[in-house]
């Protein structure tokens, strides 16, 4: 009798997931998520990464202060990319927007590296513009654009392989490490 009720049960309980509507497949398929907010819950899949993704720090300036612009770019930008970035200077949409650059356009770093978190500039010539305000400026720009990026603890600036100096916001010269705490006083807060 006992063998009966075992053998019932197991019936039971085999017709009852047969009935669940759930068919066997020899192949796993994907399943849509249900409509409405909580769909992006129902997928164990990251969210796609669009182009453009990455967060590119560079730091112009506006209305004689520094301001940093996020750009989106596709990868992960180098050193002598932020250069370029920087050179080339504010897009036209910024420069509606008031931004300028005290950098001069023209390629100022023979050589930019970074090793074990410091960043070193090689000069080809010095940023001078039209008043001595305008050079900490463009130090500035650099300074903090890279000191921006996780990878980079300090900037260091040399000619031809020889330490220089070169000044922070409050004009004095540093011929060593320079972060963008050394150029605090001209970074907007707006």
């Amino acid at each position: 009798m006992t063998h009966v009720r075992i053998g019932l049960t197991a019936a039971i309980m085999l017709a009852t997931l047969a009935a669940c509507g759930i068919s066997a497949q020899d192949q796993p398929r994907e399943v849509q998520p249900p409509p409405g907010p909580y769909g992006a819950l129902a997928s164990n899949r990251p969210p796609s990464a669009e182009p453009g993704t990455v967060r590119e720090v560079l730091y112009f300036t506006k209305d004689g202060a520094l301001v940093a612009v996020n750009r989106r770019v596709r990868g992960e930008p180098t050193p002598t990319d932020l250069m370029r970035a920087l050179l080339a200077g504010p897009t036209e949409e910024e420069r509606d927007q008031g931004i300028g650059s005290a950098l001069s356009g023209i390629d100022i770093a023979s050589d930019i590296r970074v090793v074990n978190g410091l960043a070193t500039v090689d000069l080809t010539a010095t940023p001078e513009g039209t008043a001595r305000s305008d050079e900490i400026l463009a130090y500035a720009q650099v300074v903090c654009t890279l000191d921006a990026r996780p990878a980079v603890t300090g900037v260091i600036f040399t000619r031809h392989g020889q330490p220089i100096g070169v000044p922070r916001d409050n004009a004095a010269l540093v011929d060593g490490l320079l972060t963008t705490a050394d150029y605090a006083a001209l970074i907007s807060t707006e």
